[in-house]
């Protein structure tokens, strides 16, 4: 079976991992895939199965200088986009192609309909709601949530499956496309092994450090949650908090001002090592539950789990549901953050020996990408039979 695998835009570094990691077990299981890069500019040099597919920009960038017709500068990168796409995949032999759900507008109605049925497309988040919440931010943005209201019903109905995330995106996406198209979920994953485990002093009581990967900025990470819930605090434990990646400039001002936090630009390689290491507790995403979902898998955790690091979030995860294992290595939030609760937490975690190591060969046994591999094969193998 041979597959090609696209992501379109500029992807942050986790989720490059992320593909770059689903790849290689798919290649592993025998799957015949090229990881496919869309204007997402150089591909990694280790990565010998994978394209790079630059779209020029030029004409939109000329266009957005223009008054009124700035407007039509998506519309334009858009069509660059998809025709871009399309010169690539005219001479190519494959069975499926897997793309990241890129959202949908005429352009991707009309892309698709090239390819009735050989399109799947990978559901992270619903992507209606977030475009709600996000449309007030650009024109951008709302570009692509009239453009979902419009044609994201086509667009589903025209695909060869869905993959979901979690139970309650690949709910809201059959509600979209109709039960009559294969759909599946599998939560996200990581390689469990490409990472290293955290090396670091234990939390005694006195000193506690927190991390929150923020990545791209996001509302749901929530920030201004954990912000608020510094200046609350009154306890005798003092508490520092990273936050690495990008947040809000609201946020970010107001973070600056705060002795109890650090800001620092996305880390990776070693020196994320040596930042998990001086830490005692990862931080998940806290506002899902005041924004969209109720249910996610996100990147971050991951990263803390398999790092061996405890940590606390704010939503469901659906590889922690019914988890009793995982029980002690993590604090769920919900409503306003206590960091009292948070020190007692990373008391009873720091109490279990060798924690670090217990909870990344729980990653091993839940979150790896050998094991969330084998649903994915299992469901491209069913929409040839």
């Amino acid at each position: 079976m041979r597959i090609i695998y696209i992501s379109i835009g500029h992807v942050a570094e986790g989720v490059r991992r992320k593909l770059e990691d689903k790849t290689l077990f798919l290649i592993q299981a025998g799957i015949d895939v090229e990881l496919c890069w869309v204007d997402a500019g150089n591909v990694p040099e280790e990565m010998t199965n994978a394209e790079s597919l630059p779209v020029s920009h030029r004409v939109a960038q000329k266009i957005g200088t223009w008054l009124f017709f700035w407007r039509f500068s998506v519309g334009v990168d858009q069509f660059n986009i998809y025709r871009t796409m399309h010169s690539f995949l005219k001479n190519k032999k494959f069975d499926f192609i897997l793309m990241r759900y890129p959202v949908a507008d005429y352009f991707l109605w009309r892309f698709i309909r090239r390819y009735p049925g050989k399109i799947v497309f990978e559901h992270n988040t619903i992507e209606e709601k977030e475009l709600k919440i996000r449309q007030t931010h650009s024109f951008y943005y709302r570009y692509f949530f009239l453009g979902e209201k419009i044609f994201g019903k086509k667009v589903r109905q025209l695909a060869g499956g869905m993959i979901g995330v979690t139970p309650e995106i690949t709910s809201w996406q059959t509600a979209i496309a109709g039960p009559k198209i294969p759909r599946t979920t599998v939560s996200n994953g990581i390689r469990v092994s490409r990472v290293s485990v955290r090396n670091g002093s234990s939390f005694k009581g006195n000193e506690l450090n927190l991390l929150l990967l923020a990545g791209s900025e996001a509302p749901w990470h929530g920030v201004d949650i954990l912000l608020n819930a510094f200046k609350r605090y009154s306890g005798d434990c003092k508490i520092h908090c990273y936050i690495a990646g990008n947040i809000a400039s609201g946020l970010r001002k107001e973070a600056e001002m705060m002795d109890s936090v650090t800001l620092l630009p996305n880390q990776t390689g070693i020196e994320l090592d040596r930042l998990v290491d001086q830490c005692h507790v990862g931080i998940g995403s806290l506002g899902f539950g005041d924004a969209f979902l109720v249910q996610a898998s996100t990147l971050k955790v991951r990263e803390y789990w398999s790092r061996g690091l405890p940590f606390l979030l704010g939503y469901e995860d659906v590889d922690l549901i019914q988890n009793t294992e995982m029980v002690p290595y993590y604090l769920r939030v919900q409503g306003d953050l206590d960091l009292r609760e948070v020190v007692s937490f990373a008391l009873r975690a720091y109490a279990i020996p060798d924690v670090s190591r217990r909870l990344r060969e729980c990653a091993y046994k839940y979150i790896d990408y050998q094991l969330k591999v084998n649903a994915y094969v299992a469901f491209i193998n069913s929409l040839i039979e």
